[in-house]
């Protein structure tokens, strides 16, 4: 709109507003109903006595003439108003049509796009709408939301050693049992699997899932640089003395199964630092065996033993 429109545009606006008071002002009620008339009778209006569910006439005096006034100014306004639109106005008329016009081009490709939002973006309850339109149509029977959601993330746990063992396709990346480590319990989803061992005074967790290298990759050490997993070289609290580009490796380093020694070990697994404590040693590092990741998090195992645990691991996966 340019300022010759808007000129325009202010002057129909200011005639309209001049005009509407204009009629205002003509407007003028019958003398019955003049205010100092309808004074006048209700003071003179003798009361009658009350009945159930009646109202006093004056009320309805007044109803009527709020009313009668009301129709009579509604029809002087709207008979001037229209008059004055469709004789003074008609560039207004056309420049709204454009404006809508415009308005629905504008967001016809916002329309257009809306189908193609990624998952992301949608909600869950969007997304659960989706299905169930698409399943009715099918003629398909919905699941529940609990089966939906817990089908593959519910844990399903695992009471004996050999059940373990032989479960796909993590079982066999499990510790072996020996004489001061037995399987004590474990879990197993769709997407991992979990143990936990346990002996006098000691303590195995392992947790084996998919290697991920997105997750998994920022973590992986440089056996050429001892800082990025050697805890020897820190001091408690390791949040004050691990450097911050550090301090993600440090703190969870991952490990090639073949760099594994006892040696490197020894810079994972130390005695607890904590008063009171009595751990001769503690510790937790993982190890990528191919496309497998395996977690660890050991109490009172030594470097040697922890070291002969991932050697029958190799052996055993081939």
């Amino acid at each position: 709109m340019n300022h010759q429109e808007e000129l325009e545009l202010q002057q129909d606006l200011e005639f309209l507003r001049g005009r509407f008071q204009e009629l205002s002002q003509e407007i003028k009620l019958p003398h019955s109903l003049d205010p100092e008339v309808l004074c006048q009778r209700l003071e003179n209006l003798e009361p009658e006595p009350e009945k159930v569910r009646s109202f006093p006439k004056w009320k309805g005096l007044l109803g009527v003439a709020a009313c009668f006034a009301f129709v009579l100014g509604a029809v002087w306004m709207n008979g001037g108003f229209v008059r004055e639109a469709s004789s003074g106005m008609p560039e207004m008329a056309s420049m709204n049509l454009e404006s809508s016009s415009a308005m629905a081009a504008a967001q016809e490709p916002n329309m257009k796009m809306a189908p193609a939002q990624t998952n992301f973006e949608m909600t869950a309850e969007d997304s659960m709408e989706e299905t169930a339109e698409e399943a009715v149509q099918e003629g398909e029977q919905l699941p529940s939301q609990m089966d939906r959601g817990l089908k593959s993330t519910q844990p399903e746990q695992i009471e004996s050693y050999e059940q373990a063992r032989q479960t796909l396709p993590y079982g066999s990346y499990l510790p072996e049992e020996s004489a001061s480590l037995t399987y004590e319990s474990g879990y197993v989803t769709e997407m991992s699997q979990s143990a936990l061992y346990v002996g006098e005074n000691r303590e195995l967790q392992v947790s084996v899932r998919l290697y991920d290298p997105a997750q998994d990759e920022p973590r992986l050490v440089n056996l050429e640089k001892p800082e990025t997993y050697d805890l020897r070289l820190y001091t408690v609290p390791y949040a004050d003395s691990v450097p911050a580009e550090l301090a993600q490796v440090v703190e969870a380093p991952v490990f090639q199964a073949e760099e594994i020694t006892t040696a490197v070990l020894e810079a994972r697994l130390l005695p607890s630092q904590e008063s009171g404590d009595e751990k001769t040693s503690q510790g937790s590092f993982s190890v990528q065996y191919g496309e497998t990741l395996v977690d660890y998090y050991c109490v009172n195992l030594s470097p040697e033993e922890m070291n002969q645990i991932i050697v029958d691991t190799k052996a055993a996966i081939g």
